[in-house]
């Protein structure tokens, strides 16, 4: 039997809904212990792992052997290449989603991949103690006073997400940053997908939305915080600190394992600021995130 991928971004149930939308060949390759995915685009003749995904990889159990990983690296070279394809794209998953990390890193680099850029990723793994024990004095203060002016944070059952998509956007821009999806395409991912996932709100007491996150459970083990936004009038007191709280008690009372903070770079620029917001006031593990490239011709 063919290996029955977990990770959100690997399964069925999204991949194929996934090849409705977008012009791109899906290719999968299985063993009994694990997976591989990448997609096709026959107009630029490119390969990639990931498509509306944070990354790809090979998804494979404790029982997959490094000659497994070698196999399926192999197959996908080897259909590249027949496909006349001029390049291979993967991206890695950070070390807190599998322990075949490593392994994957060294297979890519011996079939002549480059390392195309090396991110920085922060997670927390999930303990029964609250979040804030492991934050800096000053970020637990924060938290306290924006808590005692009645600051709340909840999981909207029922978001508008158009509008919490136009909050994101409205955040980002003013840091100078892009999304990654459009607002349609944002819509239909969470409207098809509304279990796994997510909108958090953290609201004044008269009611203002002063920021918001979307999570993504990405397995039974992992949340990712897939993006989160602050309004510009609240940023002095960090709602950002009541909103990951409010998601970290939510991954708790969910059994996951590890909550994905996400980046603090961009194609391989380390943003300082985010950086040193993740690890020192939030005290969040850093951990690297590889992306390779492969040319063909």
């Amino acid at each position: 039997m063919p290996y029955a991928p977990t990770f959100f971004f690997y399964s069925p149930r999204y991949t194929d809904w996934l090849r409705a939308q977008i012009p791109q060949q899906l290719q999968r390759w299985q063993t009994p212990e694990a997976c591989l995915l990448a997609w096709y685009n026959t107009d630029k003749k490119q390969l990639t792992s990931t498509v509306r995904a944070s990354f790809g990889g090979i998804e494979a159990t404790t029982h997959a052997n490094f000659a497994t990983h070698q196999y399926l690296y192999g197959q996908l070279l080897d259909w590249a290449k027949a496909q006349g394809a001029t390049q291979i794209k993967v991206v890695l998953p950070p070390e807190c989603y599998a322990p075949n990390v490593a392994w994957q890193a060294e297979i890519l680099r011996e079939l002549g991949f480059e390392l195309l850029y090396q991110d920085l990723n922060f997670h927390w793994e999930i303990t029964p103690e609250p979040v804030q024990t492991r934050w800096s004095g000053q970020a637990r203060w924060k938290l306290s006073k924006s808590q005692r002016m009645g600051w709340t944070v909840t999981r909207v059952s029922n978001p508008d997400l158009a509008k919490t998509y136009d909050f994101i956007l409205a955040s980002r821009a003013r840091k100078g940053f892009e999304l990654s999806m459009s607002q349609a395409d944002f819509v239909a991912q969470c409207t098809q997908f509304p279990h796994d996932y997510q909108v958090f709100e953290v609201r004044n007491a008269a009611g203002e939305l002063l920021a918001n996150a979307v999570t993504l459970a990405v397995s039974e083990q992992v949340l990712y915080v897939f993006y989160t936004a602050d309004a510009p009038q609240a940023r002095a007191l960090s709602p950002v600190l009541l909103l990951h709280a409010g998601i970290y008690a939510y991954a708790q009372a969910q059994g996951f394992g590890y909550l994905d903070l996400g980046t603090a770079s961009l194609q391989g620029i380390v943003n300082e600021g985010v950086a040193h917001f993740k690890q020192t006031a939030l005290g969040a593990r850093p951990t690297p995130k590889y992306t390779f490239l492969k040319k063909l011709v």
